[in-house]
């Protein structure tokens, strides 16, 4: 059992999750898209024995297009 064995876990659209679960970043233009693998960070988590539940909701790419963008 890692240290957070059984802790629920949400996390950003942005991380990609290697199941079902959509990784699209807030855009319809990467809906239906399929990742290789799952974020490092994810992979981490549930190592630890956390339990991704679900992904939360951003606006698209998170602010990710241009310098001075507000998310």
């Amino acid at each position: 059992m890692g240290s957070l064995w059984g802790v629920p876990v949400l996390v950003k659209d942005s991380m990609a999750t290697k199941d079902k679960m959509q990784t699209c970043a807030g855009s319809w233009a990467l809906l239906g898209s399929v990742v290789p693998k799952d974020a490092f960070i994810v992979s981490r988590l549930q190592q630890a024995g956390a339990i991704i539940l679900g992904k939360t909701n951003l606006d698209e790419w998170a602010g990710m297009r241009c310098k001075g963008s507000y998310s």
